[in-house]
């Protein structure tokens, strides 16, 4: 854990300045965290992807958590579902929907001042198909607790010494990862889902999924 510190301290003393393409989830807190402290606050730039795909508790804890923490922060809106080939939800509808949403955080990064934009992979992610991290990759965007070799244990670990609010946070995703592929995604699908988990998260069942099917919704609570 230290070595990967050490690393990854380094790695962000080599940018002097940093934008984070910033969901609000523990790694890219984490991250920002980091960054902030190695680099000052006023070297580090906090995007926010704000897009139907968003939950209305990611865009709460995200603005609060940089406001708090002195950092400069944007919202950025995004618009996946003006692509149809994210509409169509096919195996490849992450790709597609990373590929805009990173072009469009790239654009504003660099009109900002920030030639570099990094994100939160760590070295669990790429074990699980995600071809956005592809989408990514082409473009350009950097990924500095991967290189440093930090995985989530370590980064919850990190995150709970700099006292982050997130950092037993259940692990999330897009709304759009509970429409099954090949059910078309739409904004009144997303919303039902995202007010349905903030009805679970209110009855106390954190990181609960409630996954649409059309007229019937799959709903999973840890045990």
């Amino acid at each position: 854990m230290n070595d990967a510190m050490n690393a990854l301290e380094n790695w962000l003393r080599g940018t002097g300045r940093l934008a984070i393409a910033f969901s609000g989830g523990v790694d890219s807190t984490f991250l920002a965290a980091t960054a902030a402290r190695v680099l000052g606050p006023d070297q580090v730039l906090l995007l926010f992807a704000d897009s139907e795909f968003a939950s209305a508790r990611e865009r709460r804890f995200a603005a609060e958590w940089a406001r708090e923490a002195g950092l400069r922060f944007l919202s950025v809106p995004v618009a996946p579902l003006g692509d149809p080939a994210i509409v169509r939800n096919d195996k490849e509808r992450c790709y597609h929907c990373k590929k805009r949403l990173m072009t469009t955080l790239l654009a504003i990064a660099r009109n900002a001042g920030f030639p570099l934009l990094a994100d939160g992979m760590n070295l669990d992610d790429p074990g699980d198909y995600r071809p956005g991290i592809r989408a990514a990759d082409e473009l350009g965007v950097r990924h500095p607790l991967f290189d440093a070799g930090l995985a989530k244990a370590d980064i919850r670990r990190g995150a709970l010494a700099l006292k982050l609010p997130n950092h037993d946070a259940p692990a999330a995703a897009c709304l759009a990862s509970r429409i099954p592929a090949g059910m078309t995604v739409d904004a009144e699908k997303l919303r039902t889902v995202d007010a349905g988990e903030e009805a679970l998260l209110a009855l106390g069942f954190r990181g609960a999924r409630l996954r649409h099917y059309g007229d019937l919704a799959k709903i999973e609570v840890d045990p």
